[in-house]
């Protein structure tokens, strides 16, 4: 039997447990030589317990700066996507850590410096290009049709003219003798089934007749240009920018 397959065939033996007298007697060896084999080699036997004490602290060390390293990690991440959704430094803070106004006033700025969070914000944003490019698509058409909406689309005039009459119904005339003819204009909602109600923030009766509101148009217009993406030219020479920009001097 060779050096190799001796050691391997001892080795298995020992791992199975099976006493050092009889190895000694099987191999016709030393139980030295075993226990020199067995440090050599760094035998085991099946179901020998390993002190686990000190891997057991380690580990649970590990564990806490693990845990506390997600739990902060995990702030920063909501930190960001909830700048990304208010795109307000403080408000995103203070939800994010919990904590008063003024602490968040306080840090949230100094947050935005850090390149950590620059980094984590940029891969957000780039994600958010990737995975929601439906949404913010919508979000911009949805600005588009506020900043283009009109009152008129959604509402029908009828002027009315009326003869004048007295206490006693009789009709009234002028210093000429034409009977007197009063105008006024009645205000109707279109087809409810044609209109588009996504652009209308409110619908009521006033004292003075139907009051239809529409969703604010500068607010949108001001949205827009917050969401549009950065232009790779100078924004002077962007048609889209430019236009939402004329709208907003003309509003």
């Amino acid at each position: 039997m060779n050096v190799i397959m001796y050691l391997d065939k001892l080795k298995d033996d020992f791992e199975k447990g099976i006493s050092y007298s009889k190895l000694a007697s099987k191999y016709g060896i030393s139980k030295g030589t075993i226990s020199k084999y067995k440090k050599k080699y760094k035998w085991i036997r099946n179901g020998t317990k390993i002190s686990t004490k000190n891997s057991t602290v380690s580990k649970i060390v590990s564990k806490a700066k693990l845990s506390t390293q997600k739990t902060a990690n995990d702030k920063r991440k909501k930190f960001c996507l909830l700048y990304l959704r208010y795109y307000n430094a403080t408000k995103a803070y203070q939800e994010a850590y919990q904590v008063s106004y003024k602490t968040a006033a306080a840090n949230a700025y100094k947050l935005m410096e850090d390149n950590g969070i620059k980094k984590l914000l940029a891969g957000l944003k780039k994600q958010q290009q990737t995975e929601l490019f439906a949404n913010a698509n919508d979000v911009l058409l949805q600005d588009l049709k506020i900043m283009h909406s009109n009152i008129y689309d959604y509402l029908k005039i009828d002027t009315i003219a009326e003869n004048r009459v007295d206490i006693h119904d009789k009709p009234m005339v002028d210093s000429d003798g034409k009977p007197i003819v009063d105008h006024y204009n009645e205000i109707y909602v279109k087809n409810p089934d044609e209109m588009d109600w996504s652009l209308v923030s409110e619908v009521h009766k006033g004292k003075d007749g139907l009051v239809v509101k529409l969703l604010d148009k500068q607010k949108a217009m001001k949205e827009l240009l917050d969401r549009l993406p950065e232009a790779k030219t100078d924004s002077k020479d962007d048609p889209m920018i430019n236009a939402v920009r004329k709208s907003l001097r003309n509003s």
